[in-house]
């Protein structure tokens, strides 16, 4: 989230007279001509299917790389999709029957002559298809081979059945959304596919710079089980505050747990998200309702984060909704906005698309069809200001470009790359020097990032610290591998202090409001004068809409009117995302703007301001629900959920068993269905298991699967499903998350002791690197844990470090 702390006072802040919801439907800009790009002579061959390999490459082609996308000939099966259009826009396809000896010798060709290959099986099968890690770069050591594999490469799970959902119940995601009844809840949005795309494409942006660096090749791998962690680096486990290890109903449902941070209906029938992300948001809240005499209630003193009691809840609820149903959502979102309180409201995804906010992000776009008709989609979601990205055209026609690739792999030499004297440094972003100036979620996940691949990071903080300290062990999942300085920049000598950093920095990130980080003298012009080669990441919430740029910007009003939550809900009300959907895959969408740019530093030798947005990020995270195809008036075709949606029918869902935990089946084609109707006795008609969640037929088919389903323990029933054929998941709960073997088994956790919180448990390690591997040595800093050992190094002698602190600028620990 951007910078709420940092804004001006309520009379000061510019208001937006502008509607969100535009009058007219937001018109689609047609993409033009593809200029060069920051991966401009870069070649990807892509052998992945499906949503995160391919993803993953859209970022690379629509900052210029030249992307080959390899299909059997029978075409990728996503092809089937709305969301292939967009990942697979500006790419070409060649067609190679990987099973055939001729296949295989045309996919190396293309690997000679390629600078990345990425895959998304195992390693094993890989190696059947001779397109392993070992094979290819034996011959192009030089190569870069992203791995994406479903589970990672180790552990019970390689091999299991795979799709959105089944990922969803074993990276703890589905048992981790609010609901009503504490039950895990089946999530519309393919999330571990979407952050694996967006760290798998920043893992590819850092080996480059590495490469580049040191003329190395090697092999990456982001497993989608650790494209789901990235969603969830806030997860943090202490032994000292364990957390409760069953289910948690919620009496607020999916409407949020903290009374002043929800959803609200209103009196006419429509929603709104209430977003009250500090005190002085918490007290107009009430002044603008007609309470102000509640900031006195003892019950609420720790608002508004800390209003988790019973009693919290019970002071203002019965208060303030009831208060809410007396106007239509309209009249309170003007006024919230008016007294500067964070309030949207939630919208559909097709009124998304036409607002205002969308329009002046140039983030919807449209390409015409080979096959004639025109299809609209998400534009490039971020901006590259030195080389910016675009849209290159229409996702390839299979085979459309087969002849034309193979002729030139078969003339071109393997790329080489600068090789650099020395040995290669020990990390991805080895001696990468990062001030990071952000706070709360989104801001410090991106450092954080970085860190994780051997960035030295600098967390700089206003004297009273970062905001969201008060979250605990979240903040120490958010802030893992920084060190800790805190500085009054609205000082001049704290400004000289930063400054003098930023003379040595190679990138800088900040997620303060438009024109904050101007009148604190550390905007980009400014550092840019001190250092041209600097990286410069801004990343305010709602993107290049000057109007809006006065107005908080917090995932879940993001989540609200992106068209998420609504979806979610279906015809019921609609659901708050417990994983921070904006706040976590904008840090993955930065860490790869970062990377970029200091690989397209390294060739040119200046770096450039790169900016990221919440409002962005809001289409992102749905990309293949925001593609309309030809003909189509509206983004439908995607399902929609409903209140603790437990999955669309009798045949996807979970089912409770008898030891207590929770079995996530997915038997979608008559075959699958035929077997669990065999394997549970009957009791159901094959038929019944697709009839639609919410029907009578589908209450009673799933009824009678429940009691069978009781009857056994969750591994008694996955030892008798994989034997039938029909793909299930034990569900994973957040308490089991950290232990579970297929968790641990790859790498992905760190364990480390924490002076306040004892022995803690966090998401670890999410980008495996061959060569250059990546590091997780500190904790989360204290704040100004680290200032005397900083200011030192820098060149302030004791003196000059006890004259800044006497003067208000820094704050130096005892």
């Amino acid at each position: 989230m951007s910078r709420p702390d940092s804004h001006p006072p309520p009379s000061s802040v510019p208001r937006t007279t502008t509607p969100i919801l535009a009058s007219q439907p937001g018109e689609a800009t047609m993409v033009d001509e593809p200029a060069g790009g920051i991966f401009e002579g870069i070649r990807v061959v892509d052998a992945s299917t499906g949503i995160a390999g391919p993803y993953a490459t859209m970022f690379l082609a629509d900052h210029g790389a030249d992307v080959v996308k390899v299909e059997r000939p029978e075409g990728d099966p996503y092809r089937a999709e709305a969301g292939f259009h967009t990942f697979n826009r500006g790419k070409r396809s060649a067609v190679l029957d990987l099973q055939s000896e001729s296949g295989r010798s045309r996919f190396q060709l293309l690997a000679r002559s390629a600078d990345v290959v990425v895959v998304d099986v195992p390693q094993h099968r890989a190696a059947a298809l001779g397109i392993d890690d070992e094979t290819l770069r034996a011959e192009h050591p030089r190569l870069l081979y992203l791995a994406v594999p479903p589970y990672g490469e180790r552990g019970p799970y390689v091999d299991r059945a795979h799709s959105p959902a089944l990922l969803a119940a074993a990276n703890g995601m589905m048992a981790s959304q609010a609901s009503y009844g504490g039950d895990p809840v089946y999530l519309l949005l393919p999330l571990a596919a979407y952050g694996t795309a967006a760290l798998g494409a920043a893992a590819v942006a850092a080996g480059l710079y590495a490469r580049e660096r040191w003329g190395v090749g090697q092999r990456l791998e982001v497993s989608q089980l650790a494209g789901s962690l990235a969603l969830q680096v806030g997860g943090v486990r202490s032994d000292r505050f364990p957390q409760p290890p069953g289910r948690v109903p919620s009496p607020m449902g999916a409407r949020g747990r903290l009374p002043a941070y929800r959803l609200f209906e209103a009196g006419d029938g429509e929603w709104f998200f209430l977003a009250c992300g500090s005190a002085d948001f918490f007290n107009r809240m009430l002044i603008a309702v007609g309470h102000p005499e509640l900031a006195a209630d003892p019950r609420l003193e720790h608002a508004p984060w800390g209003l988790i009691s019973d009693e919290a809840r019970d002071a203002l609820i019965p208060v303030i909704e009831p208060i809410f149903q007396t106007r239509p959502r309209d009249h309170w979102v003007a006024l919230f906005q008016e007294a500067d309180v964070p309030c949207q409201p939630v919208l559909t995804r097709d009124e998304y698309f036409a607002s205002s906010i969308v329009a002046r992000n140039h983030m919807r776009v449209a390409v015409s069809h080979p096959q004639g008709g025109t299809v609209e989609m998400m534009g490039v979601p971020l901006v590259m200001e030195a080389a910016p990205g675009q849209v290159r055209g229409p996702a390839p026609l299979l085979g459309e470009h087969t002849d034309q690739v193979l002729a030139e792999a078969a003339s071109a030499p393997a790329p080489m790359g600068r090789i650099h004297q020395g040995k290669p440094g020990g990390h991805l972003l080895d001696g990468v020097k990062v001030l990071d100036l952000t706070s709360y979620i989104a801001g410090p996940v991106c450092p954080r990032h970085l860190a994780m691949m051997g960035a030295e990071v600098v967390k700089v903080e206003a004297p009273q610290g970062d905001v969201f300290r008060q979250m605990g062990l979240g903040f120490l999942g958010w802030n893992q591998g920084k060190r800790g300085l805190a500085l009054n920049l609205r000082l001049s000598e704290a400004q000289a202090v930063f400054h003098r950093m930023a003379r040595d920095a190679d990138v800088v990130v900040e997620n303060f409001r438009p024109g904050v980080a101007g009148r604190l003298g550390i905007d980009h012009e400014t550092l840019r004068a001190i250092n041209p080669r600097l990286v410069y990441l801004a990343s305010p919430g709602w993107g290049d809409d000057e109007s809006m740029a006065g107005v908080p910007g917090f995932d879940p009003l993001v989540q609200a009117l992106s068209g998420g939550m609504a979806a979610q809900g279906g015809d019921d009300e609609p659901v708050f995302y417990t994983v921070a959907l904006n706040d976590v895959m904008t840090p993955a969408i930065a860490t790869f703007g970062i990377c970029a740019a200091l690989f397209h530093r390294e060739r040119i030798g200046e770096g450039q301001q790169v900016r990221t947005a919440l409002a962005r990020t809001g289409l992102a995270i749905q990309a293949a629900e925001f593609t309309r195809l030809p003909g189509a008036r509206t983004l439908g075709g995607f399902p929609i959920g409903g209140r603790d949606f437990p999955g669309p029918n009798a045949g996807q869902r979970w089912y409770r068993c008898a030891d207590g935990h929770d079995l996530f089946v997915e038997a979608t084609t008559e075959a699958q269905r035929a077997a669990l109707a065999e394997v549970t006795g009957g009791v159901v008609a094959p038929s019944l298991l697709v009839t639609a969640w919410g029907s009578d037929a589908c209450r009673d088919a799933t009824e009678a699967l429940a009691m069978v389903f009781r009857g056994n323990s969750v591994d008694e029933w996955t030892a008798a499903l994989d034997a039938a054929g029909v793909p299930c998941m034990r569900v994973v709960t957040r308490a089991e998350l950290l232990d579970a073997e297929h968790v641990r088994a790859n790498g992905l956790i760190v364990e480390q002791e924490h002076p306040d919180y004892g022995a803690t448990t966090n998401v670890g390690m999410l980008v495996h690197a061959s060569a250059t591997p990546g590091r997780i040595e500190r904790l989360a800093p204290g704040l100004s844990e680290h200032a005397r050992e900083l200011l030192a190094e820098y060149g302030y002698d004791t003196a000059e470090q006890h004259a800044l602190a006497e003067a208000g600028a820094v704050v130096l620990r005892e």
